[in-house]
């Protein structure tokens, strides 16, 4: 067992005990502590996972203490606990010799023996324990079911979380761990009815409140996510992750008017926040208000000069407003500040292309074909740059090179199949046709809205017409 040390004492009394036993250990001399008093330091040392120092003071506790039962039991939790389980099992059978009926004793060893994977031997032991248990019961199967959810047994782990739930129906770390367990096996409507009943014994758990949020938004039941959401708000006004899941909830709805005002109400907690106006800018992006979205771009930047994200989003927007010559400037800003992200020189190709700058629009798209190789969109777009300048060849050469990392993407081969049409390279067109069709049949379509001399093609039209029917 490991309980807090501060249900033992209080705060001023333990903290004594703590410091008069560095302080011994410190100056090397010789102290006398009670039995109770070691198990205090010990749990000390215990909590903070310092197992060498638990060690090093339960021996201390034994050498004036030899026969203490209970000093002997915090020996072998702190071999379970630092992977000793084989030495823990010796002195745990060495105790049960002479206190048989010991409930501790049985729980120790059902948890040395599981981290043997000794599961039999160790059910046995647990069955014990909870057969000898009088007081506090469902803490002790709370206990067992640990050790099975330390091994990954999570449908081990839940069936004895059931059974400490039908001794008591308000403990609250069993309610709290059987949430856990159903979430880990996908099972998020039992993981929700054990939240709401943790939240019958304990209404005012933003914790709680907030998690049961996340997995209402989980199964898409966005209005009672919002509702979570905000009695976490309401028990505790400064939830930051409660304010941006419960924007995200609205994003996740479309209601991006929604999301705003609660990305508005996070600013009056934290008005320097980037992330949040780059948040709101995204939201008025999906509205189709780039307007709006630019000046909460350009807040964000006034705040932190060098978010490169920030200026990107900035010249995509003018990008969507058809302000090519505005979006590469901030497009360039962007990339000054991180010239390594692909995404970015994609977009100031297209900006380049639309204003008719060739070159500059192939070294964007060079620049982004080397930082992503397997972006096929961008290998597209950069073939098409020749094509527009009547340089079908050029633009073969470049989807040939990109099939190397693109040959299973559909519409590489359909767009391969219309620049040899064009380059009256007929067998070969028909080759890349097919595959696009084998890859994806519907797809065709967006090829012949671009290039009628493909769509009036009678081969291509057999090809569709024999794939049509085989679909």
């Amino acid at each position: 067992m490991n309980p807090d040390p501060g249900s033992f004492l209080e705060e001023e009394e333990y903290s004594d005990i703590i410091n008069r036993y560095k302080d011994m250990l410190k100056k090397n001399k010789s102290c006398f502590f009670d039995i109770y008093e070691f198990e205090n330091i010990i749990d000390y040392y215990i909590l903070n996972s310092d197992y060498k120092a638990a060690l090093k003071s339960v021996r201390t506790g034994l050498d004036q203490h030899p026969y203490s039962i209970s000093l002997k039991l915090k020996h072998a939790q702190i071999l379970i606990e630092d992977k000793k389980p084989q030495v823990a099992l010796k002195i745990l059978n060495d105790i049960e010799i002479v206190d048989s009926y010991n409930f501790e004793i049985h729980l120790l060893k059902g948890k040395a023996l599981n981290s043997l994977k000794r599961l039999k031997e160790a059910t046995d032991a647990f069955d014990q324990a909870i057969s000898l248990s009088q007081e506090d019961k469902d803490d002790v199967i709370y206990e067992i079911a640990l050790s099975f959810i330390e091994l990954d047994r999570i449908k081990t782990a839940i069936k004895y979380l059931i059974l400490a739930f039908e001794i008591n129906d308000s403990n609250l770390l069993v309610l709290y761990e059987l949430a856990i367990c159903y979430e880990r096996l996908n099972n998020i409507e039992k993981s929700i009815y054990y939240l709401e009943k943790y939240l019958d014994v304990d209404p005012y758990s933003e914790n709680i409140w907030f998690n049961l949020g996340l997995l209402y938004s989980s199964v898409k039941k966005y209005d009672d996510a919002i509702k979570a959401y905000d009695y976490a708000i309401a028990i505790c006004p400064e939830f930051t992750s409660a304010y941006t899941s419960k924007a995200d909830t609205h994003i996740c709805n479309n209601n991006y008017y929604n999301a705003i005002e609660v990305y508005r109400e996070l600013l009056e907690i934290d008005n320097k926040n980037v992330r949040l106006f780059c948040n709101i800018g995204g939201c008025y992006e999906k509205l189709g208000d780039y307007k709006s979205a630019i000046e909460n771009y350009d807040k964000a930047t006034k705040i932190e000069n060098d978010h490169s994200d920030a200026w990107y989003k900035i010249g995509a927007s003018w990008f969507h407003l058809m302000k090519y010559h505005k979006s590469i400037f901030y497009l360039k800003k962007a990339i000054k500040i991180k010239p390594d992200i692909s995404e970015y020189w994609f977009l100031l190709g297209d900006a380049y292309a639309k204003i008719k700058h060739f070159n500059k629009a192939v070294k964007a798209y060079t620049n982004t074909i080397e930082l992503d190789p397997d972006n096929y969109e961008a290998w597209i777009a950069y073939a098409k740059v020749y094509y527009d300048n009547n340089k079908i060849t050029s633009a073969i050469r470049i989807l040939e090179e990109s099939y190397q990392y693109n040959h299973n993407i559909a519409i590489i081969n359909y767009q391969l199949a219309a620049y040899y049409i064009y380059n009256k390279q007929p067998s070969l067109s028909y080759k890349y046709f097919e595959k696009g069709l084998l890859l994806n049949y519907k797809e065709h379509n967006k090829v012949l809205i671009n290039f009628p001399e493909t769509r009036e093609n009678d081969q291509i039209k057999r090809l569709i017409l024999k794939y049509k029917n085989l679909k």
